[in-house]
């Protein structure tokens, strides 16, 4: 059979477009796709594609510490929370450290419910914390979102990569074991008797 693998780009391309699926295999479909491939190709194109899978997975390897980037702007994110929070609470103590004493002081006069309150309501920034919380809070999980996407994609494909690697291995250590049964399945009446 012509084999049409050179006009691919890529092995794991070729090999779904002309056998199916590669992922989620039993071991009996694994070892069926398995002899069609070696069927289909010479000893040396199945090398050939091996070298390509390997390559790819090397290739892939090699852009590792990029995988990192998105996991240093996560942590830098919940750093960066982490310090608004504290801020909030500092802030927050700070302003009504002045409340706190002018309730405390026994010199001073008791102040009422409505004064009490009303001062509260002068000191407060929940409206500037409330927006400030929302934009970081907006952020946080837009990283967090875009993170876990690149993650699942990136596993995806890598984990493709190194299954068209398990089949090439596959095909180049049965190689011969199968083509050996399937010149014995063409020529059953070879074999010659002696009289």
């Amino acid at each position: 059979m012509d084999s049409n693998y050179e006009q691919e780009k890529s092995v794991k391309t070729y090999i779904k477009k002309r056998y199916g699926k590669i992922k989620g295999l039993t071991f009996k479909e694994h070892e069926k796709t398995v002899e069609k491939i070696i069927q289909d190709h010479s000893k040396v194109e199945i090398k050939r594609m091996l070298t390509f899978a390997q390559t790819t997975i090397d290739e892939n390897n090699g852009h590792q510490p990029f995988f990192l980037v998105p996991y240093t702007i996560l942590v830098s994110m919940l750093t960066v929370i982490s310090s608004v929070i504290v801020s909030f609470v500092n802030t927050s103590v700070s302003s009504l450290n002045p409340l706190i004493q002018k309730l405390l002081a026994d010199n001073q006069k008791k102040m009422t419910k409505e004064e009490l309150i009303d001062w509260y309501k002068n000191l407060t920034f929940s409206d500037a914390y409330l927006a400030l919380s929302s934009y970081i809070a907006y952020g946080f999980v837009l990283v967090l979102v875009g993170f876990f996407t690149y993650f699942f994609i990136r596993v995806g494909l890598s984990a493709d990569r190194y299954r068209i690697k398990a089949i090439m291995q596959d095909c180049l250590d049965t190689y011969d074991e199968v083509m050996a049964k399937q010149v014995e399945t063409d020529n059953p009446g070879e074999s010659v008797l002696e009289e």
